[in-house]
């Protein structure tokens, strides 16, 4: 089995638990054609709360219009180093296996979405990862979709070490930054390792308070499955 060493992180396909329904709302109050409007502001900035699934066109559509946006945190790249204070810092790693074959395809799953896709996160585009580039991403919390504009900040390439790291654009319920990395080191063992720092965006996310806290670090718990489901 592998193991898993926890020091908590971010993003979902969950039940949202009934004292957090409130937080979204309910399918039953009055919405608009794609989100409720106590969200309208996110929807003009990227971000979305909707009760029904976007397409994928949609989705790319909304990551095309925040291509020149910049990132809602000003430490970007942060996570490969120190992790800045104002923020919750999280890391979690998992050992996934030992060996060139273990690595090369993990390699290949993480710069595919394998861990983010097993979890139930939709990704638009769903290209590898490319320093620059913004991707959407989609998740599931309970009757509730939520689109998250993100920022490829950085990709890793190097022979014992490979991944890539995303920030935070106008839209997304958080502000900071989470990298995705896998790491060979010296005994010949590969493991994942996710670092993130983060902080809430707007009164909303803040409202949600351990509630959010908790579907974070379930679904960072996903990710990790994720890169080992077939």
């Amino acid at each position: 089995m592998p193991s898993t060493r926890v020091t908590p992180l971010t993003s979902p396909q969950l039940d949202l638990p009934a004292e957090a329904a409130s937080i979204a709302g309910s399918p039953n109050d009055p919405v608009d054609e794609t989100m409720t409007s106590a969200r309208s502001s996110q929807c003009q900035s990227g971000g979305v709360i909707t009760w029904r699934r976007a397409s994928d066109e949609e989705m790319a559509a909304r990551a095309s219009s925040l291509k020149d946006a910049s990132t809602t945190y000003t430490q970007v790249g942060f996570t490969e180093g120190d992790l800045p204070d104002g923020y919750r810092h999280d890391r979690y790693e998992r050992c996934i296996g030992r060996g060139d074959q273990v690595w090369a395809e993990a390699k290949t799953k993480v710069m595919t979405w394998a861990a983010h896709i097993n979890a139930g996160v939709r990704v638009v585009p769903s290209g590898p990862p490319i320093a620059g580039s913004v991707v959407m991403l989609s998740f599931e919390v309970g009757p509730a979709h939520i689109l998250a504009p993100c920022r490829i900040v950085l990709v890793v390439d190097e022979p014992d070490r490979a991944g890539f790291a995303y920030g935070t654009l106008p839209g997304h319920p958080e502000r900071g930054e989470e990298s995705f990395m896998l790491e060979r080191r010296s005994d010949a063992a590969v493991w994942f390792v996710i670092t993130a720092f983060s902080r809430p965006a707007d009164l909303t996310t803040r409202l949600a308070g351990p509630v959010a806290r908790q579907i974070q670090k379930r679904v960072t718990n996903e990710y990790l499955d994720g890169l080992v489901a077939n």
